[in-house]
Formats: C-alpha cells, structure tokens, sequence
C-alpha cells in the first residue's frame, strides 16, 4: 500500500526537486517584498522571536525583573501610605528596606532561584552557540532582523 502511494507522488516530488534546483537568478527581487509585507503585518511576532533567539533564556528574565519590583514596590508604598495606621517599628522597618527591598519581601516574592536557573541556561546558551558557527551565523542574523524591525516599528513608524 505504501509502495503504490510512493511511486504515484513520484512525479510531484520530481517536479518539486526540479523546481528546487532551478531558482531563478532574480529570486532576492521576489522575495524581499513578500518578507517586507509578512515583517509589517506581524511585526510584534517577529521582533519577540528574533529577540528571543538573540538573547537567549535570559530575555524571559525582564517580565520577572518588571513582575518582582513592581510587587516589591506596591508592598513597601502602601507601608508608607498607611504609615499612621501601622506601628512605629514598620515604618522603620519601610526606611530600612527601602534600600535592602528585597530582604522585606515575602518568600513568595523571592525569585533569586529562578534567576540562578535561567543564568545558568543563558550560560549553557552562549557557550552552545559560541561552540557552532552555523547557531552562532543564526543567532546574529537574528539581532540584525530585531534591530530592524525595532527600527521600522519605532523610528518610521511602521
């Protein structure tokens, strides 16, 4: 059964080769338009991945990096707003960890682990692609295509 299925798609995997093996010498005209309107539809989509494959694990370290302050903030901001309505010992405790926020935070709050995970990744990550040029060739073709695309997007206003 399989047998009959191959030789009949042999023809269309023939055709298929042939025009494969026979690209057009002016195949960067044709292309470039079709990745120009494809890069100005889904531009966000783009610039994540290409970012994404530029940085490494560590690009998912930023929305912890915003997440974590952000909560750490709010936290020691209503200390301070309901400063009358708390002890003396937490306003203290607020000046004191104002500079030190993390060591006031719940345990909760805490994401030095996951931070160490994905450092340890990104490690792994560099090394791996610093080891292969072709992930490395990749790998900065992608930071050209974000520069580009960020360019686009927020200088011309794409």
């Amino acid at each position: 059964m399989g047998a009959i299925w191959l030789f009949s798609s042999l023809p269309g995997i023939a055709r298929f080769t042939l025009d494969v093996l026979t690209i057009p010498s002016d195949w960067p005209s044709r292309v470039y338009p079709i990745v120009q309107a494809y890069l100005k539809t889904h531009s966000y989509i783009a610039l994540c991945i290409s970012s994404v494959i530029f940085l490494g694990p560590i690009s998912f370290v930023f929305p912890l990096v915003v997440l974590q302050d952000t909560c750490v903030h709010l936290l020691l901001n209503a200390i301070h707003i309901f400063h009358g309505y708390i002890p003396v010992w937490s306003l203290a405790r607020y000046y004191y960890s104002s500079n030190n926020a993390l060591e006031c935070a719940p345990d909760s709050l805490r994401l030095e682990g996951i931070f160490a995970w994905l450092e340890s990744m990104a490690a792994g990550y560099n090394s791996w692609t610093t080891k292969h040029r072709s992930l490395l060739v990749i790998r900065v073709l992608a930071a050209v295509l974000a520069l580009y695309i960020a360019v686009r997007m927020f200088y011309f206003g794409w």
